[in-house]
């Protein structure tokens, strides 16, 4: 049973990945990761025997621990890139009303 819902909930998740792409709110790269990380995830649902073997490449002991590093350092990542995208929107931001301003500002010099 546990299989059949990863599958499921992985298909829900890969076709609004798509339409994301398609409406052109995700890059192809991304798409790509997603599409990669999502049918890893399916597959192991089904075979969880990989997940030992992964481990063992990786020289960890539970495939629980290895899930758990990976998280952690996915998560760190992202919260990263967020900051990043906030940075460069608050530069933005602050370009396009100091631009306003000094249009604002030519409009009343140039009024009779």
């Amino acid at each position: 049973m546990f299989p059949i819902l990863v599958t499921l909930f992985v298909v829900a998740v890969l076709i609004k990945t798509w339409v994301r792409y398609r409406d052109g709110n995700v890059t192809f790269g991304r798409l790509v990761f997603w599409t990669v990380l999502w049918l890893a995830v399916a597959v192991v649902s089904w075979r969880p025997e990989i997940s030992g073997s992964v481990t063992r490449f990786f020289g960890v002991q539970e495939p629980i621990n290895l899930l758990f590093a990976l998280s952690i350092m996915f998560l760190f990542y992202a919260v990263f890139s967020i900051f990043v995208r906030i940075e460069l929107m608050r530069k933005e931001i602050t370009r396009l009303v100091r631009e306003l301003a000094q249009r604002d500002a030519k409009d009343e010099d140039d009024a009779p």
